[in-house]
């Protein structure tokens, strides 16, 4: 068999010719569509990673806001919270305080009923203690008892200096005070007021007044001591056992 050079050049010159026409007529426009291609993906892809990075962005935003909501939504329980507690503390407060007030006025009320009552003992036992006292001393005496409690005071009076062991008298005063549990007719006044002229040199003048609590009898008030001739700290005592008993009792 023979090869044909001519043949075989003109093949090899044809395969030229032809990636010549293939390089101008379909290589390179399929080149250009790919590359076109190729960039059409990668602004995709870039445009996809951008609009991911935004989506992160978003998301990102939204925690933190949803974040700063839960977070604004506790101080506002927590506020609310303590608002109630503050309400609470404030109202019980107020009910204590009320109820101490009235627990206060109550304990008030007992212990002046309590008083009243025993005010109104001590008078009614200072009464008939002098009723009972002088029905007795009328049959004794001629003089009733309240002339003889009378007679003891102005003896006092004039006895004042042995009455007063700690030298706590002035004798120097000039203002007096009696207080008797009755008025006084103006013969005793003249009485007693003889009888402290001659222990107080600088005499003026006596203010007269009544405390019926004395129940009978009568005081001298000076400066710094007092001249009593009563029936009053025997009731008191009186009073004051009759109470013991009452109390022992129930």
């Amino acid at each position: 068999m023979q090869i044909n050079v001519f043949v075989i050049i003109a093949q090899i010159v044809n395969f030229f010719i032809l990636l010549v026409i293939l390089q101008k007529v379909f290589y390179k426009p399929i080149s250009e569509a790919m590359e076109k291609r190729q960039k059409k993906i990668d602004d995709l892809v870039a445009d996809s990673e951008s609009k991911a990075e935004k989506a992160d962005e978003l998301i990102e935003e939204y925690e933190e806001k949803l974040s700063q909501l839960e977070y604004q939504e506790k101080e506002a329980l927590k506020e609310v919270r303590e608002k109630a507690d503050k309400y609470k503390e404030e109202l019980l407060t107020q009910y204590k305080n009320e109820a101490d007030r009235r627990k206060e006025e109550y304990l008030k009320e007992i212990e002046d009923d309590k008083r009243k009552r025993e005010k109104e003992l001590q008078r009614s036992l200072g009464v008939n203690s002098v009723k009972i006292a002088e029905s007795i001393l009328s049959y004794i005496t001629d003089k009733s008892l309240e002339e003889k409690i009378f007679a003891s005071f102005v003896d006092k009076i004039k006895r004042i200096e042995e009455l007063d062991e700690r030298g706590e008298i002035s004798f120097d005063q000039e203002q007096f005070e009696v207080i008797s549990a009755r008025a006084l007719s103006s013969d005793r006044k003249r009485i007693l007021e003889d009888a402290i002229k001659e222990k107080f040199a600088n005499f003026k003048e006596v203010d007269y007044a009544i405390d019926e609590n004395l129940v009978l009898g009568h005081e001298l008030r000076l400066a710094s001591y007092v001249v009593n001739a009563s029936v009053r700290k025997y009731v008191d005592q009186t009073e004051l056992n009759i109470i013991k008993t009452i109390e022992s009792k129930y």
